[in-house]
């Protein structure tokens, strides 16, 4: 795996291994014209839902923006026309972080004569799906740049690698508990899942809880067919030796010159 087009930094956090992956967003920040399931950081989540048994967590902030119900993006969430079988969770949600759903989701509300009044409750929670197939990513892939705004609103977490054949049930009660603290929950589902990759802000890099280190090599042959996606793109061989890291915004490698 090429070191010159990802970093990888491992942080401990919560008493649980903490790792960082960072370059996977060069072709959205450089603007390389290509489809979006050519882009690395998608292909690295597209390989990895191939290549592991992964349920998946949609932050309700990312869907308020497309839908007025799950149902329109997702379908059924149970029963024998279900595509995609979910859970609507109500107590933890995600967005850059895990937090108390109870509380709304952020940033949510409605303008009331001129002014902004923040929603009470929230209209829906997170879905959570326990396990992901080819139909999660066509039907979050239906409305045309749905997929791009999932990950720059940061509103993804995979669970990768179930330990127990019953994890997505206790992942979905784990969902509908009160939520207490971050780590508290994190280190609950280290307990459920090998490990749980999450989108970090704005898309820029992807980072992974797991209750040991060894665990990560789950997530090895999906980056490296991300990486041999822009080893074998024309722009990259064009352009290699312009490419530098950016170390302020883009945490990935940029265009220079």
């Amino acid at each position: 795996m090429r070191d010159d087009i990802i970093r990888i930094e491992d942080r401990g956090e919560f008493g649980l291994a903490h790792r960082y992956v960072f370059g996977l967003n060069l072709f959205n920040y450089n603007r390389v014209p290509c489809p979006i399931e050519r882009r690395p950081d998608v292909v690295f989540l597209a390989r990895l839902t191939e290549r592991r048994v992964c349920a998946a967590q949609v932050a309700a902030l990312f869907l308020k923006d497309h839908v007025d119900t799950p149902e329109e993006m997702f379908g059924a969430p149970a029963g024998p026309d279900a595509e995609t079988p979910y859970h609507e969770a109500r107590h933890v949600g995600f967005y850059d972080g895990f937090f108390d759903l109870q509380g709304g989701i952020p940033f949510t509300g409605r303008m009331v004569e001129g002014e902004w009044v923040p929603d009470d409750e929230p209209r829906y929670g997170d879905c959570f799906f326990p396990r992901v197939t080819p139909a999660f990513w066509r039907a979050v892939e239906r409305e045309e740049g749905s997929l791009d705004q999932l990950l720059f609103c940061h509103g993804l977490v995979l669970y990768v690698g179930p330990t127990a054949p019953d994890a997505g049930e206790r992942m979905a009660r784990l969902l509908d508990a009160p939520f207490s603290t971050e780590e508290t929950f994190l280190r609950a589902v280290a307990d459920l899942y090998a490990v749980a990759p999450l989108v970090g802000h704005d898309g820029q890099f992807f980072h992974a809880y797991a209750r040991d280190a060894a665990n990560f090599t789950l997530l090895d042959a999906a980056l490296a067919d991300a990486v041999r996606v822009v080893e074998e793109s024309d722009w990259y061989r064009a352009n290699r030796d312009r490419l530098a890291w950016s170390k302020v915004r883009d945490a990935c490698l940029m265009l220079h010159g």
